[in-house]
């Protein structure tokens, strides 16, 4: 079971391509495969959000979507990637995107969080 330094519950969330088509851009989903995101070492989210990306994906999206920070569309903007990197060159742009947007966090609320396996 994964967890990360977040309060959450102990849930296990599924991103499909049918499912979330934002999120799978950000999870390396391909057309015929299904990613977990509790795969990801580090994930952007915004400080009021109370669900645990990596354990309670739905919960997280919803909440984030109904809230307006579209989160993953912000984050898909700012990486810098391509179908042609090899999956650690996209995780390294992944990473070096949401650096960014902390850095800058030009709303005041993002902050990354890390998968604790």
């Amino acid at each position: 079971m994964t967890t990360a330094n977040t309060e959450a519950n102990d849930t296990d969330a599924t991103v499909t391509n049918d499912a979330s088509t934002q999120a799978t851009a950000i999870t390396h989903a391909t057309t015929d495969t299904t990613t977990t995101v509790s795969e990801a070492k580090a994930w952007l989210t915004t400080s009021d959000n109370p669900y645990n990306p990596f354990t309670q994906w739905d919960d997280w999206y919803n909440y984030d979507v109904s809230s307006g920070y579209n989160t993953c569309s912000y984050l898909a903007r700012i990486v810098h990637g391509s179908n042609e990197l090899s999956d650690a060159d996209e995780e390294e742009a992944e990473t070096s995107a949401i650096n960014e947007i902390v850095d800058l966090n030009i709303t005041g609320n993002y902050v990354k969080i890390y998968n604790t396996q």
